[in-house]
């Protein structure tokens, strides 16, 4: 929060099942539970938290297992259901193991997808409990892929919606009807786009997204039509490379891509320059967001085994390295963990 309060989610056994929501300045002492009678999903992964927004001291938004969003100011009282489940609005969408959130805060409104079977972007001014409102309604469900997702980008936000020719493109939002719009052509409807995983980053929102030309490849958009361009076709011709899982660390953009030449490994650019290939490790296709990597140390830090014991990696600009062994006597994921490694230092050596 502003304040510098860290939230964080548990779960209690004793006694039943219940998600627990706590709050922490970084002492026992300042370490308490702020809520205990939510049902947050905490196996899937799926308590998205917003950056700090403007209401009170700045609250986090999150949702529960039952598609409900939620606003938090650290306190019981300030801890209100912002859009419950309904039969028009539908639950919120689940972000699958793995993809970006699909909640987040623009323009003094916070906005998610919801109702998996007709999409909806839904927004909320935060200032009444259960008020929110639809923007519009995407009429088509997303497909099965991971990566749906929307990001702020400035005073609006960025999401997959469905153009006229029926397929997903990108669109921009302020919250109004009339302020969302198509920010590019991808197809005239003979091949799906699906643009996803949006990312900011250098004052843009880089994402996926496919055309007959170039295949599936990574994107980027200002908030503008003139400014949705592709970043580079990694795969050349109508071919894909099928960029995924963009992290931004170190002032870079890191995404795993997979070429003839290459192989499936990370590509990293810093939004001036050509991406560029890190050629020293070959990864897996990271399913479900088990082995999604995370920002660390200006690289990004991933497992490269989806059963416990694989090895977790640091790689940088400067290659991979190595963090723990493989010889499966560290485990790091399992099939019912959140896709979360945080790393406190990294030392070299032996051990």
């Amino acid at each position: 929060l502003a304040d510098g309060t860290v939230l964080g989610t548990a779960s209690e056994y004793e006694g039943g099942r219940r998600g627990l929501l706590f709050c922490t300045d970084g002492t026992t002492a300042g370490t308490q539970l702020v809520d205990t009678s939510l049902s947050i999903r905490f196996a899937l992964g799926t308590t998205n938290f917003t950056d700090p927004w403007s209401r009170g001291t700045g609250p986090a938004c999150f949702f529960n297992d039952l598609g409900e969003v939620w606003s938090t100011d650290a306190t019981s009282r300030g801890t209100i259901r912002l859009a419950p489940q309904s039969a028009s609005n539908g639950t919120v969408i689940a972000a699958p193991q793995g993809s970006p959130s699909i909640v987040t805060t623009a323009n003094g409104r916070v906005f998610w997808l919801a109702n998996p079977a007709m999409p909806r972007l839904m927004f909320s001014d935060g200032a009444a409990i259960d008020g929110a409102a639809p923007v519009v309604t995407l009429s088509a469900p997303y497909p099965a892929l991971t990566g749906w997702n929307l990001a702020t980008l400035g005073n609006r936000v960025v999401f997959a919606g469905v153009g006229p020719s029926g397929v997903f493109e990108p669109f921009g939002s302020d919250g109004t009807v009339i302020g969302t719009v198509r920010l590019a052509v991808l197809s005239d409807g003979a091949i799906p786009t699906n643009p996803r995983w949006f990312t900011p980053f250098n004052g843009c929102a880089y994402f996926v997204a496919g055309d007959a030309a170039t295949g599936v490849e990574l994107w980027s958009t200002d908030g503008t039509s003139r400014g949705t361009v592709r970043v580079a076709d990694l795969e050349p011709g109508a071919a894909s490379s099928s960029p995924e899982f963009l992290v931004v660390s170190g002032g870079r953009l890191w995404f795993t891509a997979e070429t003839a030449a290459t192989g499936r490994v990370f590509w990293h650019t810093n939004g001036v320059t050509a991406p560029v290939a890190n050629t020293g490790l070959t990864v897996p296709t990271l399913q479900q967001g088990l082995l999604a990597p995370q920002p660390y140390a200006g690289g990004v830090t991933f497992a490269t085994s989806a059963s416990s014991g694989g090895p977790l990696f640091l790689i940088g600009v400067g290659g991979p390295v190595r963090l723990t062994p493989d010889d499966g006597s560290i485990s790091h994921f399992n099939v019912n963990t959140p896709p979360v490694v945080n790393i406190i230092s990294v030392t070299t050596g032996a051990n």
